[in-house]
């Protein structure tokens, strides 16, 4: 079923809801933090990358097939 067909059955069902074409993209969300790390130097920052695949039945949106989370430098408190 194409999504044009899949966003005229939704609308017929809930007629009193406005929908939009974004509301049938899919979203992913990750959760969590990193809790240790090891051997890294004071200037440097650690951050998570992720990659994605998908079947032969979905089409990726974006460009980019991977994302980055925020870096996260280590506290370093100055002796004075």
């Amino acid at each position: 079923m194409k999504s044009e067909e899949l966003m005229k059955n939704i609308k017929e069902k809930n007629s009193e809801i406005v929908y939009m074409a974004s509301d049938l993209k899919p979203e992913v969300h990750f959760i969590g933090q990193i809790l240790g790390a090891s051997n890294i130097f004071e200037d440097d920052g650690i951050f998570l990358e992720a990659f994605f695949e998908s079947g032969d039945k979905w089409i990726c949106l974006s460009p980019n097939f991977s994302i980055q989370s925020q870096t996260c430098y280590k506290n370093v408190k100055s002796s004075s």
